[in-house]
């Protein structure tokens, strides 16, 4: 009976040191290097990049992107200044963003500088990217016609106006007034005319009229903007996405999201908060979670 319990007791305490262990490990996330975090949002770009080989010369210069987007591409030059007439093996790249999942994962927020110099979250009716080569050789531009579903984004917005991105040396975007495209729009469709290369965006400044105060968010030991970052998304609104900072309006909804790696997927951590004056969002490892990144796109988009 002695030999029974004694070997009862050495198989509990077994199971309790290696529940210990895994517990311990679970709980203890490597800290990725930027380059690992950079790596796993470049990954996220290459997975909605689509291509489509263009041929001037039999009029093959139009096509509809995976959700719907209608493009024309014309009047197209290269380095030296030669029209597209005639152009044959032309490779159009195009990425197409109408969702904050997706915003997030390839870190394209709709963060826009207003008049006064401020940042501020916009609404998007969809963005995009656009380049062109023809064998291999950057062309200088291209004329691109675009008819853009407004259904994607819920529904016309007749204040919407273009933008474009621009990327620093961190790889944040940031978006600005584009004053020399242009756009038209019907309850059906978004018509945007541009001749820019690069990263677009049809979009509405996101206006709330109540007081506004700093939100402080502290994020987990050793994770800081160059391996992590935290967003925000307004209740009630599926097509923006903020970054954490700035000023909000006092008692407005929203969820504050910390992002990261783990490897190759994604660590997260989401917050709902209801903004108070001097409000402070304190993220902890032990919240986060490890999802691969289309269910992390999918969990965002379900955010209401």
């Amino acid at each position: 009976m002695k030999n029974l319990i004694g070997t009862l007791c050495a198989f509990l305490m077994l199971a309790l040191l290696l529940t210990a262990c895994r517990d311990d490990d679970e709980s203890q996330s490597e800290v990725p290097t930027p380059e690992e975090f950079q790596s796993l949002r470049q990954t996220a770009l290459d997975n909605i990049t689509q291509t489509f080989e263009l041929d001037f010369s039999t009029g093959a210069n139009s096509f509809t992107s995976e959700q719907g987007v209608e493009l024309y591409v014309y009047s197209c030059t290269d380095a030296s200044g030669n029209q597209s007439t005639g152009f044959t093996d032309v490779d159009l790249k195009f990425m197409e963003i109408f969702d904050r999942g997706t915003m997030l994962v390839t870190n394209r927020p709709t963060v826009g500088i207003s008049p006064s110099g401020e940042e501020g979250i916009l609404i998007s009716g969809g963005e995009f990217f656009l380049d062109a080569t023809q064998n291999g050789a950057q062309l200088d531009a291209c004329a691109i016609n675009a008819t853009i579903p407004t259904d994607l984004t819920g529904g016309v917005d007749f204040n919407m106006s273009l933008w474009t991105g621009n990327i620093d040396a961190d790889g944040d975007l940031t978006w600005v007034a584009d004053t020399t495209s242009g756009i038209e729009m019907d309850t059906s469709a978004y018509f945007v005319f541009t001749d820019e290369f690069g990263w677009i965006n049809c979009d509405v400044f996101w206006d709330d009229p109540r007081p506004r105060t700093a939100v402080t968010v502290e994020t987990p030991t050793d994770y800081d903007e160059t391996n992590s970052a935290v967003y925000f998304s307004i209740v009630g609104e599926t097509s923006g996405l903020g970054r954490a900072g700035g000023q909000f309006p006092i008692g407005q909804e929203a969820h504050f999201i910390f992002a990261t790696a783990e490897d190759d997927d994604w660590r997260y951590a989401v917050q709902a908060v209801t903004i108070s004056e001097d409000e402070i969002v304190t993220f902890n490892l032990d919240d986060t979670t490890v999802v691969t990144e289309s269910e992390l796109i999918d969990i965002i988009n379900a955010l209401p």
